[in-house]
């Protein structure tokens, strides 16, 4: 499974996975890839057609080859969206001799047969692609096969195809973008696959009738799948994983205020990552079907929106420093507003202006114009802001 991260997203990744997983032994690398194709390009083709079946083979470096340096051969075959590897390590020198036809594999095995049969299956095969990118791998500390990996600078170029060469070529991914990919043996547990599934049907139920930024939704789409991560890594220890989860999921909202609508959001994703991750994925699809709807219908009744919101203002308005402020508006005010609060008192303009800010509750919001016409022949035509009283930072 491959994902496109930003760097923020792949910081809250990586906290997730530090106390469960670790960089392997070869840390950031600089991954070299020669791939190979016909003079048609008839492997990349019928890749791009989405097979059942597709292979391909590929000579890996993981630093700047040199002739007796080593590199691994790879036949890579996929089938029913897993993926097989199999590889055989080699001196550059022999390695690029024996896919050009000029002698035999010095290490006689079913693996090196295999390569053999593919390269006289397609006969005219040759270096066609060089891709290269900057890798973070990690491991799980439990011992088992499931890895982390992020490709960051991926470049390629179709000249200058070999191993030993320097790093260039044409970007492929957007800038400060970063790939991360997820494997394990086997393929993909099925409670992950079942938690990146039911990510995305809360990120299209919370995009339903609301506002929304695209990393918000991203993350709400990722996060049911990274606390069942989690929980796999502790092992079904649900407390110790809540409280993993629970500290990474909420980092966003340390400098950026969050509404409860994104908080709620953000616990029903942990909630069905949670379940997931313990392997009731029935529950898991009812919980997560269930409270979308229900949040979608919420958002389609508008659930809890003041149906006399037009009655709720904001008032700024500029006086003169001749005038007395505490007082000044207090008969206008009772005529037309149920309620009225001084909320707020600036110096402007050299200090020979007041702005007062006040929080108004008309008694009819017909009669807004005419409440203003009066307190322009107060305030002498000074400055007048109305607008609808903001309750989204302090709504919790």
């Amino acid at each position: 499974m491959k994902y496109l991260l930003d760097p923020q997203q792949k910081e809250k990744m990586l906290q997730a996975m530090e106390p469960y997983m670790s960089l392997d032994q070869y840390g950031r690398t600089t991954i070299r890839n020669l791939y190979f194709d016909t003079d048609t390009y008839r492997l990349v083709r019928h890749s791009i057609e989405k097979p059942a079946y597709k292979e391909k083979l590929r000579i890996r470096s993981y630093s700047q080859a040199m002739p007796y340096s080593t590199v691994f051969v790879e036949l890579k075959k996929k089938y029913k969206k897993i993926v097989y590897k199999r590889r055989i390590a080699l001196p550059e020198k022999e390695a690029m001799e024996w896919v050009s036809g000029e002698r035999h594999c010095s290490q006689e095995s079913q693996i090196s047969e295999e390569i053999d049969y593919f390269f006289q299956y397609y006969q005219d095969l040759h270096p066609a692609v060089f891709l290269s990118y900057e890798r973070e791998a990690y491991y799980s500390e439990d011992h088992s096969d499931f890895r982390v990996t992020f490709d960051e600078k991926i470049l390629c170029r179709q000249e200058d195809l070999s191993l030993e060469s320097e790093v260039y070529g044409t970007p492929i991914l957007p800038k400060e973008r970063a790939l991360m990919e997820i494997k394990c043996s086997g393929g993909i547990p099925l409670c992950l696959a079942m938690a990146l599934l039911l990510g995305l049907v809360m990120a299209f139920a919370y995009m339903y009738r609301t506002r929304y930024t695209k990393s918000f939704v991203v993350t709400l789409a990722l996060l049911p799948a990274v606390v069942c991560v989690v929980i796999m890594m502790v092992n079904g220890n649900v407390g110790t994983g809540v409280a993993v989860a629970g500290a990474f999921s909420l980092v966003r909202f340390r400098s950026v205020p969050g509404t409860a609508r994104e908080i709620c959001t953000l616990f029903l994703a942990m909630g069905a990552g949670l379940i997931t991750g313990m392997g009731y994925l029935g529950f898991a699809v009812l919980f997560t079907l269930v409270l979308s709807l229900i949040f979608m219908l919420y958002n389609r009744l508008d659930f809890g929106a003041k149906k006399n919101g037009a009655v709720y203002k904001t008032f700024a308005i500029t006086i003169s420093e001749d005038l007395d402020y505490t007082e000044i508006f207090d008969d206008i005010f009772q005529e037309y507003a149920l309620s009225h609060e001084l909320i707020g008192v600036k110096t402007t303009n050299m200090g020979s202006l007041f702005r007062l800010t006040y929080h108004i509750t008309l008694r009819d919001a017909a009669k807004e114009k005419e409440m203003i016409d009066k307190i322009r022949c107060r305030n002498g035509n000074l400055e007048i802001a109305v607008s609808r009283q903001e309750t989204t930072i302090t709504e919790l």
